[in-house]
């Protein structure tokens, strides 16, 4: 279990080059995605390959060659490589060596179970088997913690260049200021000032030492990025000063620089009513200034449409600016009427700018699928989909479209514990831009339906994954709240262009379009257009 940057990739090319030249065996490789594996064949794989033992694989590029990307066969063994997602990948070979990379963002279970043990089944036959697994951890309990807790649990020690006391280097020991990020020193446990020129020696001179040492079978280690030889302390520590602008920023550099599981309260249920004391004076006449873009959330229900609308800043600032109810009957068309009319009113900010809804996102999972299908085809150029939630572990907000049904509807699948997640994580704050500012047009039951849900702990076998569990019985406001999350991340709005940051604006950013040609050169008059014959069989 560690940080990125610390040396996982080169441990398994290693790994992978000694069993291919040294010791001869079947080797499996496991990728989080059949998309990764390939990408880690082609990237980092082949290039070890060709410059460390070359010769030893045959190349793919030879007719005869059963060496594919995701295949490499050299005298002695094999070495395949898969995705976690890939269940028939998992279970076709039998294995010497199982190499598991990044398992804590693997599936958590295919159409056979789950894909580390479906692996690590094919080692049965090899008495001499070996496992490496590998992972940046995710939140509280993922795989790469659970197996790390299990181990011998190792820890690297450095010793001080001044008192030579060994230690284990940890964050909180890194003494900075926010204006001096490049003189971030560290402090040892008595005391002395440990400059960042020191760290490659400390490094160098360290050990290994195990708080289960008997633990001879698994031996499990642990790694952050502060022994990276590649990451200076003032990188790190300017990666942590982003990263308190967003709630998400936070758990990347929890994850990926220190190596540590997102330790989120689970269970935790917000209390609605004290988000009407947060209530601002505006509307949908009166958007901030900082509102650049807005979006629209539309939950369809049998007897009503409802719908969010949500303005967008900076650094995904938002702005709730209304939730209005659509009553009538889904399958009538009144209700579809005044959806599109809603969807085309004008909104202003308070410095007189015009917005429009640029994108509108429509769920389309409930019994009105076509009703959905049928309003959005013809929209699709105004920016108003179709989408369907998707309950996956680690799906992004939003994946690419799908063309579905005989009318070739694009759909949009979202990760809604994703986007729950982003927005529970933003519920809290009260600092711009990671805050959610909310209409004073906006009433309880809206709060009541925004805080219906809590974030709970669900474990299936050997894996734990987050997910949530409704509270109250409606909650539309928070699903209508997704969808314009959604909306925006398919937008992907440049909000540093969009707000020019204070800049200047050239003649070319100030225009709409192109130069505009000059009165003169509209005058001038135009030679006609000449075609030339072509032999339209000869081109292909």
């Amino acid at each position: 279990m560690s940080s990125s940057q610390v040396g996982k990739t080169e441990l398994l090319l290693n790994a992978c080059g000694y069993y291919i030249e040294q010791d001869p065996s079947p080797i499996l490789c496991i990728q989080p995605t059949l998309e990764m594996a390939r990408d880690w064949s082609k990237t980092k794989l082949a290039g070890m390959l060709r410059d460390s033992i070359p010769g030893v694989v045959p190349e793919s590029r030879s007719r005869d060659s059963d060496t594919t990307a995701l295949f490499k066969k050299y005298p002695g063994g094999f070495l395949a490589i898969q995705g976690s997602n890939s269940p028939a990948g998992l279970a076709s070979r039998s294995i010497r060596i199982l190499l598991l990379d990044e398992i804590s963002r693997y599936s958590d279970t295919t159409i056979e179970g789950d894909p580390i043990q479906l692996a690590m089944k094919r080692t049965a036959t090899f008495s001499n088997s070996k496992v490496v697994a590998v992972s940046t951890p995710t939140f509280k309990g993922c795989r790469i913690e659970e197996w790390y807790n299990s181990g011998s649990k190792g820890q690297y020690l450095v010793p001080c260049p001044h008192c030579r006391e060994n230690q284990v280097l940890e964050w909180n020991s890194l003494k900075f200021d926010k204006e001096k990020p490049d003189e971030a020193v560290y402090v040892c446990v008595n005391g002395c000032i440990i400059e960042h020129h020191a760290k490659p020696r400390m490094v160098a001179e360290g050990f290994w030492d195990h708080e289960n040492p008997d633990n001879e079978r698994t031996r499990t280690f642990q790694l952050n990025e502060l022994y990276s030889p590649w990451r200076t302390w003032g990188d790190m520590v300017r990666d942590f000063l982003n990263a308190q602008s967003a709630p998400e920023l936070l758990q990347v550099f929890i994850n990926t620089s220190l190596g540590q599981s997102w330790d989120q309260e689970y269970g935790h249920e917000l209390a609605w009513d004290q988000f009407l004391e947060r209530r601002e004076p505006f509307n949908l006449l009166s958007v901030p200034d900082q509102a650049l873009v807005v979006t629209a959330g539309v939950d369809v229900q049998r007897d009503r449409i409802e719908v969010s609308l949500i303005a967008w800043g900076d650094g995904h600032e938002a702005w709730v600016l209304d939730h209005k109810v659509i009553w009538g009957e889904a399958a009538q068309g009144k209700v579809w009427s005044e959806l599109d009319e809603l969807l085309l009113e004008p909104i202003r900010t308070v410095d007189g700018r015009e917005l429009k809804i640029q994108c509108a996102c429509i769920d389309s999972g409930g019994h009105w699928t076509d009703n959905v299908y049928a309003f959005t085809r013809p929209r699709a150029a105004r920016r108003v989909f179709a989408i369907k939630g998707s309950s996956k572990a680690a799906q992004p907000v939003v994946s690419r479209p799908s063309i579905v049904g005989r009318q070739r509807v694009p759909l949009y699948s979202i990760g809604t514990d994703t986007a729950k997640q982003w927005i529970h994580g933003r519920l809290p704050s009260d600092t711009p831009p990671a805050m959610l500012h909310f209409s004073d047009v906006l009433d309880d039951e809206y709060f009541k339906q925004l805080t219906a849900e809590k974030l709970i702990e669900q474990k299936r076998g050997n894996t734990v994954r987050l997910t949530f569990k409704k509270t109250r019985a409606r909650n539309e406001a928070l699903d209508c709240f997704v969808y314009a999350l959604a909306a925006v991340n398919i937008l992907q709005p440049n909000f540093a262009k969009m707000a020019n940051r204070g800049e200047p604006k050239t003649e070319l950013d100030a225009s709409d379009g192109p130069p505009q040609p000059t009165p003169e050169q509209q005058l001038r008059p135009r030679r006609p257009t000449r075609f030339k014959r072509k032999n339209w069989v000869n081109s292909y």
